[in-house]
């Protein structure tokens, strides 16, 4: 394990941006709500964007090396 990266504090209230979650989700539930086609993939893409709206697009860096 690499244990040089530090694990990210979750952002300040004034930074985060739902914005980007926020949208990713309208189209989620949209799509469920039309009957739709929803991409397999689409809730992972949910995950992968409330983890960078929390904790900033670096939080990939620290998951990653927590993997190795």
């Amino acid at each position: 394990m690499n244990d040089t990266i530090e694990r990210p504090e979750e952002l300040s209230k004034l930074e985060i941006d739902i914005g980007p979650l926020r949208m990713i989700c309208e189209d989620y539930m949209d799509a469920v709500s039309t009957n739709k086609y929803v991409d397999d993939d689409l809730e992972h893409y949910i995950f992968e964007c409330a983890m960078e709206t929390l904790y900033g697009g670096d939080v990939w860096d620290y998951i990653n090396s927590k993997l190795k």
